[in-house]
C-alpha cells in the first residue's frame, strides 16, 4: 500500500509514491516521486518524519483556503522514478523469502477533512 491523498467530499484519491532508502552510513532519504519532494535523516524513522513533515506542509499550503484541484503532481526526474521501481522490485522479491524484512515503500494515508489535512494511520 502506497501513500493517498483523499478528498473528504469527493472521495477522489491520489496516490502518492513514496520510498525510503539508506544513501550512506547514518544517512537516510525518503522520496515521494510523485510531488518531487525529499527529506534527508540519521535514521530511516528521521528521513520518513521529515518527509511526512514536508508533505503536509505541502499539502496545507495548496488548500489553505481553497479546495485540492490546486494540488499540482510535480514528477521527480526520471533517475529517481527508475531508483523507486527498483526498490519496489526489491522489496517484492526480499518478500518472497523473508516476511519481517523493513521495506522501502512507505504506507501512510492522508485526509482533506473541511478544508484541513488530516494525516490518518
Amino acid at each position: 500500500m502506497e501513500p493517498v491523498l483523499t478528498c473528504s467530499k469527493c472521495g477522489h484519491q491520489l496516490r502518492l509514491r513514496c520510498f525510503a532508502y539508506q544513501a550512506e552510513r547514518e544517512r537516510y532519504i525518503a522520496e515521494c516521486i510523485d510531488l518531487d519532494i525529499l527529506a534527508e535523516g540519521k535514521t530511516r524513522r528521521e528521513a520518513i518524519g521529515g518527509l511526512q513533515e514536508a508533505l503536509y506542509g505541502y499539502f496545507n499550503a495548496v488548500i489553505d483556503g481553497q479546495d485540492t484541484d490546486g494540488l499540482i503532481p510535480r514528477p521527480a526526474p526520471l533517475s529517481h522514478r527508475l531508483h523507486y521501481h527498483f526498490e519496489s522490485l526489491k522489496d517484492r522479491i526480499r518478500g518472497m523469502f523473508d516476511d519481517n524484512h523493513p521495506r522501502s515503500i512507505i504506507a501512510c494515508r492522508y485526509e482533506v477533512q473541511e478544508g484541513h489535512l488530516q494525516h490518518c494511520q
